[in-house]
Formats: C-alpha cells, sequence, structure tokens
C-alpha cells in the first residue's frame, strides 16, 4: 500500500505507515486477460509487431567443471506463462572491488624462475571458473560458453606481473604476443597498452586488468577478446579521458568462417566482456540542430555555435527530410526499397561562428516545412573505436560484434561502434538454441554493435552507462539494451537495419535521452505486426526500420530523434514463444495497483515516460500496439510533448487503452510519387480510453482519426475518445468516424473540472474466492467517466489475493469478520495525474488453509469513523489521495519526497463535515499534517515534521480550552495551498498557543511550501489572535541580550493576546511585538531580570492594498481589538491590560 503520511485530509494527523511484508512467492506472470493470446486481425487500413532472444545454450563440450564453483546468485526467476517453462531473472553484479582483493593464485611477478612461472600457469589452468550464476541455470550457460572460447589452459602467452604489453618481461614466455597468440591477463595483474601494433591476436582473456594509455595512439587486432567476472577493461575514464589528439583502435580481425567446433555457439569474433568496462574517449556531442536549411549544392551547415568536440577530418551524416522507404514499383509489380536522402561527408573547416565546411556539395534538399523544424546532423568520428577489419568486403557471417554480458558494470562513453554486427535483421533469425547444430552462417540472434546482454534489472542505482558513443553500419541492430537497468544519452546510429535502439525483452528498466537514429532499414513498410514474427516457434522482432523499438514501457524517452525511418518510435508488447521477461512489481511506480502480484507482464505498467522526442522523414511518427488493450487498473499512459514532420502518419494506437496524448505536434509530407499524409493521429482497432489534449495537426488529409472497432462487437460507447482544444490545419477531415453519442471534442474553457474522486458502485466489497471485478465512477477534470475506463476491468481473484495477504496481510474485526485493504488508481484525464484510494476488502474465506500460509495476520482493527473520516487504524479510507511513486518515497517519511511533487492534497474532494470531535493529535519528525477544511476544537502538537494549519479555504480554529503548541525550532508549521485561496487561524479566549525553544532557536507560524502545492505557497494567510494565551519557554535557549525571534507571520494580523507568560528568561528582558503594520509578532531579548512587556505596532484596522479579503474574514461577524481599545496613536488605552509574567 502507499504509506499515507499523516493523513490530514480533512484532517488528520496518522503515525506515518507503510504496508509492507514479506515478498510474495514466485508466481506465474500473467495478469488480467491473456496479453499474447489475442487473435492477430490483419486490417486494411489499421494495421501492427513482436523481440528477439540472445540467449547462449552452449554444446556440452562448452561447459567446464562447475563442482568447485562459487555460487553468489540473487536469482528471482520468472514464470513465463508455463510453470515448466523457467528462464532465470537475473539482477546483474558488479565488481568494482575486483582488483583490490588478492587473487586466488598469486601471480610470480616479473623476473621469478621458469619452475615458479610454470607453476603459475599450471595452476590457472586447473583453476575452475569463478561463476554469480546458479548452476543450471541460462546464464550459467552463457558464461561458460564465453569462457569456453578463452580456456586458460591453452593460452600461449600469460602476463606473469604488471607491467607494458610490449616489455616481453611479463610475459611467461619472454615474448610479445603475435600472430594467433591466445594471451591470458591472469587475476591480480594489471598490464598497460600503449602500443601499435600489427599482429593478429587470436584470444585475448583478461581475468585482471588491461589498461589503454590516454596519451598515445595504440592499436590492437583481435579475434576474440573476453573481460571475465573478474576482469577490467579500462581505455580512459571520466578523470583521464583520451586526450583528443589521440587515436585507439580495436579491430575485430576478418578470420574468415567461425570454427563451430571451437565455438559452437557462433559467440566469438568480438568482444565479449563479462566484467567491468570502463572507456571514455574525447568528449564530443553526437548531434545538433541546424539553424538554416542545407540545401542541394550547399558545402556548408550552420549551427548555433561550434559543437562540442568536432574536429575537421570528423564524419558526419545531414540526415534527411523526405524518405519514401518503401513503395510500389509497377513494373516489377512488388513493394522496393527507395534510397534515402541521408547525405554523409566529412569535415573540412570549422568556423567560429558555428559553420561547418565539407568539400562535397550536397545532393538532396533538406528543408523542413516550417521554420522551427530542421535537420539534425549527427558526427560518427570518435577516438576511441571498434571496427569490423575489411567490414566493406566482408560477408555478414564474418563480422565482429561487442557484448557486454551479465554485468551492470559498464560505463562506456565516446566510442564509435563501426560496421560490427553478425545478426542480419533482413533475414529470419533465431535464438541460438533453436538451430540445433549450427553452421558457420547461422543468423543467430544477439550478435550486435553494442549489446548490454542481460547485465541486470534490479540495482537501479548502478545503470549500465552508454553516453555518447556511435554506431555506423550493421546488418541488425545498433544499440541493444537487453534485461538490464541502463543509461543511454547522447548516442548516434546510422544506417542499421530493423532498427536503431531497441529494448529487446519487455523487463528494461532506465533512461534513453538525447539520443538519434539515422536511417533504420526494414524489411518493407508495413506496420509494426505485419514486420515482426512472433508465434509458437519465433520472436523475431524489431524488423520493419524503426528508429526506437520498446519491447515494454518501463524505459523513459526523452528528446530523442528519429529520422530517415519507418516508424520513428514503435511500443510493441506481443510475444510469441514466452522470451519476453516478465517486470517486476516494484519496478512500477505504483506497486499496489498491481496488488503486490510479483511478476507482471511487460504490459500491465503505463510507459513510463516519453516527452519531448521528435521523428522526421518517416511513415509514422509513433506507433504503439498490444495483443489486447487491458492492464486490470487505471493508471494512464501520459505522452507529452511529441514533434513529427514529413510522416505519412504522425501517431497509431491499436489494441490498447488508457493514454493521455498532451502537445502532440504532427506535419504531414508532401505529397510524392509513392506517399501522401494520411493521418494526423490514427487511432485503430481495439483502442479505448484516449484523450488528446491541445494537438497541433497540419496538411493531413484526415486530422485524427477516431476508428471504433472492438473486432468483437463490444459497445462503442467502450471506447471513449476525448480532444481538448485540437488546432487542425489543412485536413479533408478534421474528425473522421467521428461520433457525437461516443466522443467527446471540446475545448479547455468548458471541462467541469471536477475534484478527483472515485465512487465504487455496489456497497461493501466481498470476496469469496472466484473472482470480482468492482466498478464505479471517476470524476476528473474532464467530467465523469465508468470506473475502470474503456475495455478493461479491475480483477480480485486468487492470485492477487494472495500477493495482498502476503503483502499487507488482513485485519479481523470484533465482530469476527476478516478485511484487507486494497488501493483503486485512476488517473485524471486531462492532466495526468494518479490517484488512489485505499478501501477494505472483506474475505469470506477460511484463511486458516494451507492456501494462505504466507497470509500476514495484523490482530484485531476495527473500521471505523473518525472526525468524518472512516478509518481502518491508521489507514484513512475512501479518501482521494495523490499518488506518491514508489521511487519517490519508499521510506514514508517527508524528507524522503523531493519537494513533495507527488501528494498534491489540494485536490482531495470536498467533504461539508467539519471535524468538531475531541481531537489530540502529535507531529513528529517526518510527518506531515494538513488541514483542508475546517478543524475545531482539537489540540496540536508540533514537535517535529510539517503542520499545515490551514490550505485555501480552510481554517484551524482554536476553542476555548484547546492549545497549538511548537516545540520543534525546525519544525515547518503554517500556511499552504494555491490559486489565492484563504486560509486563517483563529484562535479564542481560554485557548493556548505555546512555543518552546529548541537548538537555540524558536518556530514561526508562517507560510510554508511543502512543495504539494507548488515550489512557493499562494494562499491568503490570517491569523485572528483573539486573546489567547501566548506561553513561551526559553529555558532551551541561550541567545543572547539584542536577540529577536519572527513567531507569526502572516498576510493580515487581528486581535491580541489575552496573557502572556514566558518562562526561562533568566538575567534578561522580554517584548513582545504585536505589528499590525508588517503582521507579524515577534520576541525580543535585552539585558534584564525576567522583565516582560507587549507592544503594538500601527492600527489592527490597517489593511494592505489586495489582502482586505482575508482582513473581512477575520473580522466577520466581531469587531476588532482596535474598535475598543486603541488610543489615536494606536497604543493600547484598555482598562484593562494584558497579563504578562515571567
Amino acid at each position: 500500500m502507499n504509506p499515507l503520511f499523516l493523513l490530514l485530509g480533512l484532517l488528520s494527523s496518522l503515525p506515518l505507515m507503510s504496508r509492507s511484508g514479506d515478498e510474495p512467492a514466485a508466481t506465474d506472470k500473467s495478469t488480467g486477460l491473456e496479453n499474447d493470446q489475442e487473435e492477430d486481425i490483419v486490417e486494411d487500413d489499421v494495421d501492427e509487431a513482436g523481440s528477439d532472444d540472445d540467449s547462449l545454450t552452449p554444446a556440452p563440450s562448452a561447459v567446464s567443471d562447475d563442482e568447485d564453483e562459487t555460487i553468489v546468485e540473487d536469482h528471482s526467476g520468472h514464470d513465463d506463462m508455463a510453470e515448466d517453462n523457467v528462464t532465470e531473472h537475473h539482477s546483474g553484479h558488479s565488481h568494482d572491488d575486483a582488483h583490490t582483493s588478492n587473487p586466488e593464485i598469486t601471480p610470480p611477478g616479473v623476473g621469478a624462475s621458469q619452475s615458479a612461472i610454470n607453476a603459475f600457469i599450471s595452476a590457472l589452468s586447473e583453476a575452475s571458473e569463478v561463476h554469480s550464476h546458479n548452476a543450471g541455470s541460462d546464464l550459467h550457460s552463457e558464461h561458460n560458453a564465453a569462457m569456453a572460447l578463452v580456456d586458460r589452459g591453452e593460452a600461449t602467452h600469460v602476463a606473469i606481473g604488471d607491467g607494458d604489453w610490449d616489455d616481453p618481461n611479463i610475459w611467461s614466455n619472454g615474448q610479445v604476443p603475435g600472430d594467433n597468440a591466445k594471451v591470458l591477463i591472469p587475476d591480480g595483474v594489471t598490464v598497460d597498452y600503449g602500443y601499435f601494433s600489427d599482429a593478429r591476436l587470436f584470444t585475448v582473456r583478461v581475468d585482471g586488468k588491461i589498461d589503454f594509455a590516454t596519451n598515445t595512439d595504440s592499436q590492437m587486432i583481435f579475434d576474440t577478446f573476453v573481460v571475465s567476472p573478474t576482469g577490467y577493461l579500462e581505455i580512459g575514464t571520466a578523470n583521464d579521458p583520451v586526450d583528443a589528439d589521440v587515436t585507439i583502435d580495436l579491430i575485430v580481425a576478418n578470420n574468415g568462417q567461425i570454427d563451430t567446433d571451437w565455438d559452437p555457439n557462433l559467440l566469438s569474433r568480438g568482444l565479449i566482456s563479462h566484467g567491468k568496462t570502463v572507456i571514455h574517449g574525447a568528449e564530443k556531442d553526437s548531434h545538433q540542430k541546424v539553424t538554416d536549411d542545407p540545401m542541394a549544392g550547399d558545402k556548408s551547415i550552420k549551427f548555433n555555435g561550434v559543437p562540442d568536440g568536432w574536429q575537421v577530418g570528423d564524419k558526419i551524416v545531414i540526415a534527411g527530410t523526405h524518405y519514401d522507404g518503401y513503395a510500389w514499383d509497377h513494373d516489377l509489380r512488388a513493394h522496393t526499397e527507395r534510397e534515402n536522402e541521408d547525405e554523409t561527408r566529412t569535415i573540412s573547416q570549422i568556423d567560429d561562428d558555428g559553420r561547418v565546411w565539407f568539400d562535397e556539395p550536397l545532393t538532396h534538399d533538406h528543408d523542413s516545412p516550417r521554420a522551427d523544424l530542421k535537420t539534425s546532423v549527427a558526427n560518427y568520428t570518435r577516438n576511441v573505436s571498434i571496427e569490423t577489419e575489411g567490414a566493406e568486403d566482408a560477408e555478414i557471417y564474418e563480422r565482429g560484434h561487442v557484448m557486454f554480458m551479465h554485468s551492470d558494470d559498464v560505463d562506456v562513453r565516446y566510442m564509435e561502434f563501426h560496421e560490427l554486427g553478425r545478426t542480419d535483421k533482413s533475414e529470419d533469425s533465431a535464438n541460438v538454441d533453436d538451430f540445433g547444430s549450427l553452421r558457420f552462417d547461422s543468423n543467430v540472434q544477439g550478435r550486435y554493435s553494442v549489446h548490454l546482454h542481460r547485465t541486470g534489472t534490479n540495482s537501479t542505482d548502478d545503470p549500465a552507462i552508454l553516453e555518447g558513443n556511435t554506431v555506423y553500419g550493421s546488418p541488425g541492430w545498433g544499440f541493444v539494451h537487453h534485461d538490464s537497468h541502463a543509461e543511454l544519452s547522447n548516442n548516434a546510429s546510422y544506417d542499421t537495419f530493423g532498427a536503431g535502439f531497441v529494448a529487446e525483452t519487455g523487463n528494461e528498466t532506465g533512461t534513453w535521452e538525447d539520443n538519434i537514429a539515422i536511417y533504420a532499414r526494414g524489411v518493407d513498410w508495413g506496420i509494426l505486426k505485419n514486420t515482426t514474427n512472433v508465434d509458437n516457434d519465433t520472436f523475431d522482432t524489431a524488423r520493419g526500420g524503426e528508429g526506437f523499438w520498446f519491447q515494454g514501457r518501463m524505459v523513459a524517452s526523452t528528446d530523442n530523434i528519429a529520422a530517415s525511418v519507418n516508424t520513428g518510435f514503435a511500443y510493441f508488447h506481443r510475444d510469441g514463444n514466452d522470451t519476453m521477461i516478465p517486470i517486476d512489481a516494484d519496478q512500477f511506480a505504483y506497486p499496489s495497483a498491481l496488488n503486490y502480484i510479483e511478476v507482471n507482464k511487460a504490459d500491465m505498467a503505463p510507459i513510463l515516460e516519453f516527452n519531448g522526442n521528435e521523428t522526421f522523414a518517416a511513415k509514422e511518427g509513433l506507433h504503439i500496439v498490444k495483443a489486447n488493450p487491458n492492464q486490470s487498473h487505471d493508471v494512464h499512459s501520459h505522452l507529452n510533448d511529441f514533434t513529427a514532420w514529413s510522416v505519412v502518419n504522425g501517431a497509431h494506437l491499436q489494441y490498447t487503452a488508457h493514454y493521455i496524448l498532451t502537445d502532440f505536434d504532427v506535419v504531414g509530407r508532401e505529397d510524392g510519387d509513392f506517399w501522401t499524409a494520411k493521418n494526423g493521429i490514427l487511432i485503430g482497432d481495439k483502442t479505448s480510453d484516449l484523450t488528446i489534449v491541445n494537438p497541433t495537426i497540419d496538411g493531413f488529409s484526415t486530422g485524427i482519426n477516431l476508428n471504433k472497432d472492438f473486432k468483437d462487437g463490444t459497445s462503442k460507447d467502450l471506447h471513449s475518445y476525448s480532444v481538448i482544444d485540437a488546432d487542425i490545419r489543412n485536413a479533408d477531415v478534421e474528425f473522421k468516424n467521428y461520433d457525437a453519442r461516443y466522443d467527446t471534442i471540446t475545448n479547455s474553457n468548458n471541462l467541469p473540472g471536477y475534484n478527483p474522486k472515485l465512487d465504487l458502485s455496489g456497497g461493501k466489497l466481498i470476496w469469496s474466492g472466484g473472482e470480482i471485478n468492482p466498478t464505479g465512477t471517476i470524476y476528473d477534470t474532464l467530467g465523469e467517466t465508468p470506473y475502470p475506463g474503456g475495455y478493461d476491468a479491475f480483477r480480485i481473484y486468487g492470485k492477487s489475493i494472495n500477493a495482498l495477504l502476503e503483502n499487507v496481510g488482513y485485519w479481523e474485526t470484533s465482530d469476527g469478520e476478516n478485511y484487507t485493504l486494497v488501493d483503486f488508481y485512476f488517473t485524471d484525464r486531462v492532466t495526468g495525474e494518479v490517484y488512489y484510494e485505499t478501501q477494505p476488502l472483506y474475505l469470506n474465506v477460511n484463511l486458516n488453509t494451507q492456501s494462505y500460509k504466507d497470509a500476514i495476520n495484523n490482530g484485531v482493527q476495527n473500521i471505523s469513523t473518525v472526525n468524518g473520516m472512516k478509518m481502518a487504524g491508521d489507514y484513512v479510507l475512501d479518501v482521494t489521495i495523490d499518488a506518491v511513486p514508489a521511487d519517490s518515497s519508499n521510506s514514508a517519511t517527508l524528507s524522503a519526497m523531493p519537494e513533495m511533487a507527488a501528494l498534491t492534497l489540494s485536490t482531495m474532494p470536498e467533504i461539508d463535515t467539519a471535524l468538531d470531535d475531541t481531537f489530540g493529535l502529535e507531529i513528529k519528525d517526518g510527518d506531515l499534517f494538513v488541514n483542508t477544511t475546517d478543524a475545531t476544537d482539537m489540540d496540536l502538537t508540533v514537535s517535529g515534521g510539517t503542520a499545515v494549519l490551514a490550505t485555501g479555504g480552510a481554517e484551524f480554529d482554536l476553542s476555548d480550552s484547546r492549545t497549538l503548541a511548537v516545540f520543534e525550532a525546525a519544525a515547518k508549521v503554517g500556511f499552504d495551498g494555491e490559486n489565492g485561496g484563504i486560509a486563517l487561524l483563529d484562535m479564542h479566549e481560554g485557548s493556548t498557543v505555546a512555543f518552546a525553544a529548541e537548538d537555540g532557536d524558536l518556530a514561526t507560524i508562517e507560510e510554508i511550501s511543502t512543495g504539494v502545492y507548488g515550489s512557493e505557497p499562494d494562499v491568503l494567510s490570517g491569523i485572528d489572535l483573539g486573546n489567547t494565551t501566548l506561553s513561551i519557554d526559553l529555558s532551551g535557549l541561550t541567545a543572547d541580550a539584542g536577540t529577536a525571534f519572527t513567531l507569526m507571520d502572516a498576510d493580515e494580523i487581528v486581535g491580541i493576546f489575552d496573557e502572556a507568560t514566558i518562562g526561562g528568561l533568566g538575567a534578561r528582558n522580554a517584548k513582545i511585538i504585536v505589528d499590525y503594520e508588517a503582521d507579524s509578532v515577534s520576541l525580543e531579548l535585552s539585558a534584564g531580570e525576567g522583565a516582560v512587556e507587549v507592544e503594538t505596532i500601527g492600527l489592527e484596522a490597517s489593511v494592505t492594498s489586495g489582502e482586505e479579503a482575508v482582513w473581512a474574514a477575520l473580522t466577520a461577524g466581531q469587531g476588532i481589538h482596535n474598535d475598543h481599545n486603541m488610543g489615536d496613536n494606536g497604543d493600547d488605552m484598555d482598562d484593562d491590560p494584558m497579563n504578562v509574567a515571567a
């Protein structure tokens, strides 16, 4: 459950709690409807696609003896639709300390005797491999396959001590490695490489460390380079990057056909790192926007300043702004591929004003339809590179590849991956174990240009990092993010096949930011489902020519650019042979929305973030397709600020639900010989619950196509489409398939703007086994709508009940009823804000059975009503709360909530009943109290945390005999809110407001910022002193004479204290100042013997301009102190002056 943060909502200050329990046992990952069993319906006008598994299964000969292995795997496992099809779910592992610990076998060192060297080599050859995987798991097998390529016992050159590579004394045989060498750098040895060599090494194995010099050109040629789990490859670091005038080139030798007797998995021929990899070339901007359209004949392009790191001699690509992809050839009677208009040039000169020159003039116009839309130029040269030898003449099966496997200890920046990759996405490809026996030319999946292969998703604090890198030329994918948590930023791909960037199996997490994909070719220009092969035997995805492919939804995409592609951004969530990996509930921002079911299909979560992305020169800017629209909760995908231009369709959604598209700006392509602009936004079949806010759509035949078809006769009213503030220009039809009975087209001025609220129907929720589907009504900015929205169902069934009981637990009422608590999530369909309400679910089953053996019994707890609020112990029920993402506050403390951004309590529903029962609260460190209504007849003690006495429209009424005590100087106490509402503290005669000094200071009652209502409070605050008693304890204060403290500060203050008592003065006097001009109450200390006096400044009746409303609210129905007891000069003339005491 979400922590309640001291609820408040009307008012409430409850102890902070987070519902947590033991993790549930691994369960079948399927939830909701079977998302991958939807029949595949081929439409004429509205279409779809699938993903790749590249796991390695070695032949028996590749498996080493593991009897003595150390097993430290964090193995969570995942069921993929069938209990007998279990694939290891890897958490990744790091090796930061791998080179600070002592190796198991101590190197003899340079100068050692030959007998010592021979003993060392013998011990290495007999040593078992170091593993971090469970024996028998697929990761274990993959590990063995990699290590078998570089068996330590077959090494011809073993480093026996630290030193330079080109020093013969560090090598076991006294010779620098040459042609066909099999090199081993053992654990405990560091070899420095600053050497330009033409030797054609066969294998290099690093168990220790290899460190490339950053100030010297170097070259290494090899067939296969493997970094083991204890190994460390370093080529520059953030603190010592490779000098900009230095080049380091790793060349993967083209040795012809791979010997499948030696490598039965076709894993070799490249760089395979299972350990730590740190690479940092010279920093360089990957891409920039031009300021002026480059046109045919131009020999220069203009930027707004010189791009960082660009140099004469760099290879750049000017992205084309027109692309036909595939088009019908009447002569051939077939679709044929059309040439792209991207142009590669070499920089010949760079001017200080940002103009970049090249010798060969441009062939094509790179113009754009609007002045604010410009093409992009990417730079593909880096001073650290890895490439395939003679790639232009090599067969695809002879090329090299790069794989970072099983370790998230990857930090690669500013490296060029040139003409790499061996998986050919223009042909059918398959997982290695689907082939039986492999040939040298088998098209095995997983051999890509740069591949984060199963580095793990559990360690979210330590992502694998790819930044500023380039992929230039690949027969398959460019950057591959597979079963990993990673950050990809400022990378560039060019001339790939299938896709430029791929999140492969659905469970990937992390961020893709500021990357660019130019020219991703495909098998044709069909929509995703028609260019992908996912069935019971095959998982061959991302083949259509996509810039960015997301098999899952947990990778945030911001400010990325796709050009000269079929589809710019593709979200495809269909499986076929159970290759997709489920997501863990705790990877989702709101785990309780999934009822704590531990493993879930990738498409059960909304798209994490999609903001600021751009597509141009493409068929479709964005395409989203699932197997069916169900996700069993109402948390929407909120996509923002998307731009697509020179496209056939701007955005296309099908077989999906629960979206808000905000600020989409799409511009159609110019009519050409083959393609014309069709749809600004196309809503395909089986799509529902979609809101489009503030779209700008220009130059399409149809602005928005509101297609409605569930393919099964389901009522069209469940599609639930809404369009707000649409700006559609130059369209033949603005809204195709519009039906006023089902669709809402309006503007923001006409929105009802309801406070968010969920009303469940049907009364008491009872689960008696089987399945129940709660329904109700959502109220939000757009109006009211059924819950859950669209074509979906909120399912409560056996699996979810078990997960709830194992995480939340259950309670028993004094009447003998058992219940648990369920969070019901819903989204404001305009703003995208996510809310939840907690409801009791009564369990009409026998919990004392083996089926519920892991259920948590929380004891006896009745559901009651406290001050108008329905409560289950410390949990507030049936009140709308702004949902706090789990990654924002896992600890349920105020300090852990960044600016309180997710706890917008101003949107809580209005409740007419004031809190007027006896109520005593204490706010402690980490607690949050917010009063959003009228609170009366209660004691409130603030000894830490944050206490909002009143928000806009609320009042804290301190009545006779009640006390407001502030005992912590660091506590935040006062008023917060938005929209200029009036927030009041109204104190009455007989009440007490008390302050106590702590840590040498006193707290202030004032306007405060919790972050809930924005960065600054926007309220009109007022305080009526109301003849209350002021009590101050200064015993904890050692301040000297002349020190002043502000006790209260508001927009308007009226009234006076009836009595003031100050303790702990010692040899000091005190003056209490009520300042009606500054609207403050302060305390000043001076040298003395404990005297106390009170002074007023100004006239109480003086009102600051613009604050008349709050003054009127303070004085409504009563006079003011000055009306009765003030002289002409404003001095207090009361015949019965305030009582003061020390």
